[in-house]
């Protein structure tokens, strides 16, 4: 808190609010409205319910309400402007709103002046005045106390429904009105009934109104808004819904959902059964028992059952919603008979009881998986829900097993929390069983007695992988971790991907630039590079568990993958996407040219190089001057020792893929790889030949001088040869 407000805040303990006004001139620019902008309000002169809004002008901090009784003490005090006075204390009261920073610290009872706050407010520079001792409407129900009814229109049965209140102030007129579900007034009762009959299917609500003066209520009035007395009035806290609509008899099943049990032939008061209904409302209902032919066994209102004393093999349990009373009786056929005086609805389905054993169904994830691969020493528990179908018996449970079916523990409920578990791999079973279970921990799941009854292991089993994933290592299917591809050129660049030494539940690759950020995620263990364009790209693998978050734009080096567990490979493959370029290539000096003497055994290696600055492979070519490969260097140099005379061409060759040159091909017009390929834009030119001497003489064809020395002019002589062929040649100087 500043300064200001802790000045503020003292100032309000010992300043009424009109001197915190004068004092502080900026706390009049809120103001406060009523209903209809009166400054003053009669509830019982001016048709008023005892429920009026207010509202502040101003929203930029938050704002409470303040209603100050006739002894000045705090009667209300909170944030809602909408308020009810016939639960206040007193006829007379005064109504402010004030915007504040902190929280409201004074309560009903204080007295007025009391800070309202623990840190800075300010209270409307105006007031608005309540007056009137409004009735209290109170609570309504049903004569049996109820909040809810249910009807059957249209059957012509009268339906008549009972009202009574409570809590309602005495004195006061009161009387019953009807609405829809918009609160839009259908009917004024007369007394404290209503039959609903004639009215169509859907929903109402009975409201109770206390009120003095005389009832100006009527159909098609709002009752929550409109003027509903020349008095003061006010609506009951609640109202009764009455559904008017036909009864559903929904769907049964037992308490496990199954539609289907499986009980043990003569195992006494163990063959019990609870059921559950669903979709049926809340209408009256209770639970028929016939035979397959549908002829009625009992009736029951008791969601429990007990089979053991039914004479029957195989039996049916429906559900029967209804109004009125039953009339049925067993011996008739439930799918025929009338079964109420009023109306009622079968269930769709019934349950099937068959009293010849236990099932243990089949048992999955409620994702309907048989195994899950969860995460050791999370620091978030894995919540593994499981699920059992068509299983049948009076009790399942599910347990925990190791790999050899010995049991470690029976989870008490349909999930477990994998942080309970250590490292390993666990499996869980159902069982369904009568009587008591009878295994214990440590007992063998599959071969052990596990119920003092009748029971069934599941058919199969969920097996959960608690352990840590492995990324392992990634290449090509090739084995290469370093590839080439030619982008643009419309030719798929698919790169198939394979892995070693991964463990998880599920793996997929992620393609990345140099900076690990995510480009992709392949569906497939391959990816087409052709429209990646010029560049880099790094191929992880990733072995997870859970369900796989990681989207394109995240660092893969920082970004959690998945919301289980999760690995990168220890490695990635690196795709350069670039298209070859040949260069220029030269002598390892420099030069465009170079002079060998080849067949006096001694080599006559050259070195090459090149000015390329690309990644892609690069070997270089050897031809005659028709471009016919002669020889393709294996590296960088090339030998001519033993070459015939003559002159060859070295050029450099970038490519992707695959070299498919060969000897003989003409290396200007063959195709020079399986992918894309560029020769260097010049070549080295091979002279291999026996140097020749030639004739000397000046550059005027002499071949002898005199000269005149030492007379301190320049004797420059300038030579010339011819026959010396294209070897390197230089001028010897002799006596």
């Amino acid at each position: 808190m500043n300064c200001k407000h802790l000045l503020f805040s003292l100032m309000l303990l010992f300043l009424a609010p009109a001197v915190l006004r004068a004092q502080f001139p900026c706390l009049n620019g809120m103001s406060l409205s009523g209903p209809s902008g009166q400054d003053a309000i009669d509830l019982c002169q001016d048709g008023f319910s005892s429920t009026l809004h207010f509202a502040a002008n101003i929203s930029a901090l938050p704002v409470g309400y303040l209603v100050v009784g006739q002894n000045d003490e705090i009667v209300y005090i909170g944030l809602s402007g909408t308020i009810d006075f016939s639960g206040l204390p007193g006829n007379s009261f005064t109504v402010y709103a004030f915007n504040f920073i902190g929280s409201i610290r004074a309560e009903v009872g204080d007295p007025f002046g009391t800070p309202l706050t623990n840190g800075c407010y300010a209270l409307t520079a105006n007031a608005i005045s309540v007056t009137g001792d409004a009735p209290t409407a109170g609570m309504v129900s049903t004569e049996d106390g109820e909040t809810e009814a249910y009807t059957c229109p249209g059957d012509g049965l009268a339906d008549i429904v009972r009202f009574d209140s409570t809590d309602a102030s005495p004195g006061a007129s009161y009387v019953y009105l009807v609405t829809d579900e918009n609160n839009i007034i259908t009917e004024v009762i007369n007394g404290d009934n209503a039959d609903f009959e004639t009215d169509s299917v859907g929903v109402s609500r009975v409201w109770g109104l206390a009120y003095n003066g005389n009832l100006t209520a009527m159909a098609g009035d709002t009752a929550t808004s409109s003027s509903l007395a020349d008095g003061c009035y006010s609506l009951s806290n609640n109202f009764v819904t009455v559904f008017r609509q036909e009864p559903v008899g929904g769907t049964v099943s037992t308490e496990d959902g199954a539609d289907m049990a499986t009980l043990c032939s003569g195992a006494g008061a163990t063959n019990v059964i609870r059921f559950d209904s669903m979709g049926v409302g809340n209408s009256a209902y209770t639970y028929v028992v016939t035979d397959t032919n549908n002829v009625i066994l009992f009736f029951t209102t008791s969601d429990q059952i007990d089979f053991d004393t039914t004479s029957t093999g195989v039996c049916r349990v429906w559900g029967l919603a209804y109004t009125g009373g039953i009339i049925a009786s067993p011996g008739d056929t439930a799918s025929i008979t009338a079964l109420s005086d009023g109306c009622f609805s079968l269930s769709d389905n019934y349950v099937t009881i068959n009293k010849d054993g236990a099932n243990g169904g089949d048992i999955s994830t409620d994702t309907g998986e048989t195994e899950v691969f969860t995460c050791p020493d999370s620091l978030l528990s894995d919540t593994l829900f499981f699920s059992a179908s068509g299983a049948t018996g009076n009790s399942f449970a599910f347990l925990l097993t190791d790999t050899s079916n010995i049991i470690l523990s029976f989870p008490d409920t349909s999930f477990l929390l994998t942080d309970s578990l250590s490292e390993g791999i666990y499996r869980v079973w159902g069982l369904a069983y009568n009587g008591l279970l009878a295994a214990m921990a440590g007992d063998t799941a599959t071969s052990t007695t596990l119920s003092d009854d009748c029971f069934a292991l599941s058919n199969n089993f969920l097996t959960i992988y608690n352990t840590q994933p492995s990324g392992g290592m990634v290449s090509t299917e090739n084995g290469e971790t370093e590839v080439f591809t030619c982008p643009g050129d419309g030719i798929a660049d698919i790169i198939p991907f394979d892995s070693s030494g991964v463990i998880g539940a599920n793996y997929t690759y992620i393609v990345t630039d140099t900076n690990n950020v995510i480009l992709s995620l392949p569906a497939a263990d391959e990816a087409d590079f052709d429209n990646a364009g010029v560049g880099t790209s790094r191929v992880w693998g990733l072995a997870y568990s859970g369900g796989l978050t990681a989207m394109v734009g995240d660092t893969a080096s920082t970004a959690l993958f998945s919301d289980g567990c999760f690995s990168l490979s220890g490695n990635y493959i690196t795709v350069n996407r670039q298209v070859p370029d040949g260069a220029m290539v030269s002598t390892g000096n420099g030069d465009s040219e170079a002079f060998v003497c080849p067949g006096d055994g001694t080599a006559d290696v050259v070195n090459f190089s090149n000015s390329g600055s690309g990644a892609t492979p690069y070997a270089y070519v050897v031809t005659d001057t028709n471009n016919v490969i002669l020889a393709l260097p294996a590296s960088g140099q090339y030998d001519f020792d033993p070459s015939p005379l003559g002159i060859c061409r070295v050029w450099g060759l970038a490519y992707t893929g695959t070299l498919t040159a060969m000897v003989g091909d003409t290396a200007s017009t063959s195709t020079l790889s399986d992918e894309c390929f560029s020769l260097s834009s010049n070549f080295i030119t091979i002279f291999k030949e026996q140097p020749l001497g030639g004739q000397v003489s000046t550059e005027g064809g002499q071949t002898a001088l005199a000269l005149c020395v030492g007379d301190g002019l320049a004797d420059v002589v300038r030579f010339d040869s011819t026959g010396t062929g294209n070897s390197s040649y230089a001028y010897v100087v002799t006596d």
